[in-house]
């Protein structure tokens, strides 16, 4: 990778004033706690001239190195002067004392130098130049204040991330921190070392596209490497990080891959670089999430002669993380501007990298999966059929059943300024069931690899069973109870083989360990009902608090050899620590001025089934060095609490989301966050 340049003293002849922080209050830079010249692309850069001094030359350069081919329309350096104040769309004025130069509106984002020459001597300053959702003729334009506090400015939010679409999304806190001292410094090492040329990065689109892949691991050697084993020797597990910075400022440090991350970690670390590079983002769930790896639009699920599941690539997670940016879409037919879809979490290639996006939500949801970039593996995700193939006597297969609505039950993202969620299913996919969702994905798929996947039969089942359960989730360490019942279709009577096979899943669909089989064969109509019980010692060895418990349901007529199933899923929940505030008069306020100190207190109560051993308490707060570990010093037997408290100084104004986690050898990551407002 390339080295960023080394910063370079201003050269200073008293003749100019740079005015930097004016600057940079005028061009909403100003919370970024680097001292640098930060400002956005299309508004003016205000500069202060010595009485009587005559601006002779501008120069800007580009400073950013450029990996690809060098385009003849890549402006790098650009000369102004009074008799020609426009070159390349970049502006000159001059007024009395002060001279604005103003950067497109479509100027390459990045590092720059700026000279100006004015009585006979020239001065020069770096400067870094964003891009401008506060600027009409900027791309990434966003006519909504509240929005752009929330997608450019908020600095700390939420990741959602709850193991069921049932249960109202769980947020866990995150914090952002793109205005830390060093993370816009890793980011536009990024920028610099990514295969963009320099005309490129002057786009929202090809810009978070290649972040997308500068972010993980696989391709470029970035920031994060992916890790769904279960096994983190050697990194941290994914689930204790709960901060970008923690990640950005290691990597920029060791210039190495930060080990380890999953979805929600990919998906927090791609909203700080985006936002610090100006770009309205924000962290997106999806419930039921599928993973189709043919590109067909559907999850393909093959049982073999003995009705036994064959292992496939394809699968559905139980949620998954990507982002969103919000962007004009130059590149395409007018009609797919807005919030686009794009994936930092390395799952399949695109164009020879792993990367993803963006993708036009309204292309999704219309069906255009065929325009750029990635619309076909993102529409699967949301809305993808689950089709079950049987294989006959001869070998061959044949479909059984399409589950239609088990894919994408619940899109969500942070609500604008506030903690609550957001429900943006209907802006990927139309209502489910309806004629034109159906249509959608009819249409879809006649892009895919398999356009005539639904001239395939459809089978219908003899038997209609319903699995109960009296739980919207099992808290880990109690008893799972359910009830099946079944009823004949067409048949007068039958005679029905059942198992039911209990197993702890990982949210992303890898399969753990089992919670037990049974076994019932019945006579129908008479014995239309059974149930059982897997005991918490059964599975609570394999459970954590983002895994889930998925009792699947099988039959097979002695008679007809017909089959059929059903299965339903129960998240599993951990107990999650307390956070407490209070200032230091006590008064339980939430509302603290920049600067003020306060108390907080953590406590956990160990409800595991096991004595937790290791224990640590960790704050992710701006400001505040989460690398600090605030061990509790003892075990912790089951039943018994724990209590930790630290000083903390409230910083930048606004609401900020305070991140409290605990770790132990036996469960990491559980997690808890409160939020305070800064004034």
């Amino acid at each position: 990778m390339v080295s960023p340049p080394a910063a370079k003293a201003a050269k200073k002849s008293g003749t100019i004033n740079w005015r930097i922080e004016e600057n940079r209050e005028k061009h909403r830079t100003k919370d970024f706690e680097d001292v640098l010249f930060i400002v956005r692309r299309g508004f003016p850069i205000r500069v202060g001239v010595s009485d009587g001094a005559a601006v002779s030359v501008v120069k800007v350069v580009s400073c950013g190195t450029d990996k690809g081919k060098k385009p003849k329309s890549a402006a790098k350096e650009v000369s102004l002067t009074p008799a020609k104040p426009a070159c390349a769309g970049w502006k000159l004025q001059e007024d009395v004392g002060i001279v604005a130069i103003t950067p497109p509106a479509n100027c390459g984002v990045g590092r720059w130098t700026l000279s100006v020459t004015a009585g006979g001597s020239t001065d020069t300053t770096d400067l870094i130049i964003l891009f401008n959702p506060w600027c009409k003729l900027d791309e990434v334009f966003l006519d909504d204040s509240r929005q752009l506090d929330e997608y450019v400015m908020a600095d700390t939010g939420l990741v959602f991330g709850t193991s069921s679409w049932r249960l109202d999304p769980e947020g866990w806190g995150w914090v952002f921190g793109q205005f830390d001292s060093k993370v816009l410094h890793c980011v536009l090492f990024l920028l610099e070392n990514c295969n963009l040329s320099a005309a490129s990065k002057s786009s929202a689109v090809f810009v978070s596209r290649a972040m997308t892949a500068m972010v993980n691991s696989q391709d470029e050697g970035g920031v994060l490497e992916g890790n769904w084993s279960g096994d983190y020797s050697g990194g941290k597990d994914p689930s204790e990080w709960a901060s970008s910075v923690d990640i950005l400022l290691q990597y920029w440090d060791r210039k190495k891959s930060v080990k380890y991350g999953q979805c929600w970690v990919f998906s927090g670390v791609l909203v700080t670089v985006l936002r610090a590079l100006g770009i309205p983002c924000r962290s997106v769930t999806n419930y039921r999430s599928a993973h189709d790896t043919e590109l067909n639009m559907a999850i393909d699920i093959y049982h073999d002669k003995r009705g036994e599941k064959i292992e496939g690539d394809d699968s559905v997670w139980n949620f998954h993380l990507w982002n969103e940016i919000w962007t004009r879409r130059d590149d395409l037919p007018s009609g797919n501007d807005g919030w686009q879809a794009l994936d930092a979490t390395p799952q399949e290639m695109s164009e020879g990298m792993f990367q993803a996006g963006p993708a036009p939500l309204k292309a999704i949801k219309s069906g255009n999966v065929y325009l750029p970039f990635d619309c076909r593996f993102i529409f699967a995700e949301v809305n993808a059929d689950r089709v079950y193939w049987f294989e006959d006597e001869d070998g061959n297969y044949e479909i059984k059943k399409i589950d239609k609505t088990h894919v994408g039950r619940m899109v969500v993202t942070k609500a604008v300024g506030s903690n609550q969620p957001e429900y943006i299913t209907q802006q990927y996919k139309h209502e489910e069931g309806s004629w034109e969702e159906r249509h959608q994905t009819r249409l879809a798929v006649t892009f895919g690899t398999e356009p005539d996947l639904y001239e395939y039969c459809e089978k219908t089942d003899e038997i209609d069973m319903q699995l109960k359960c009296d739980f919207d989730y099992i808290t880990i360490g109690e008893p799972v109870q359910y009830t099946l019942d079944l009823s004949l279709v067409s048949l007068p009577a039958a005679r029905a083989h059942v198992v039911v096979t209990g197993g702890i899943y990982n949210y992303n669909g890898k399969f753990l360990g089992r919670a037990g089989v049974h076994k019932f064969d019945l006579s129908l109509p008479e014995q239309d009902k059974v149930s059982g019980i897997f005991p918490p010692e059964q599975y609570s060895q394999h459970a954590d608090f983002r895994s889930f418990l998925r009792l699947s349901v099988m039959y097979d007529l002695r008679e007809t050899r017909d089959m059929g199933f059903c299965e339903e899923e129960i998240p599993l929940r951990a107990p999650p620590p307390v956070i407490d505030v209070s200032s230091s008069s006590g008064d339980g306020r939430r509302v603290f001025k920049s600067g003020e100190k306060m108390k907080l207190s953590f406590e956990l109560t160990n409800k595991f089934q096991t004595t937790l051993t290791g224990g640590f308490f960790k704050l992710n707060a701006p400001g505040f060095s989460s690398r600090r570990r605030m061990e509790i010093g003892r075990d912790l037997a089951r039943g018994e609490s724990c209590t930790y408290s630290v000083e903390y100084t409230a910083g930048r104004p606004g609401d900020v989301n305070l991140v409290c986690s605990f770790s132990s050898d036996q469960h990491r990551g559980l997690q808890a966050y409160t939020c305070i407002t800064v004034q």
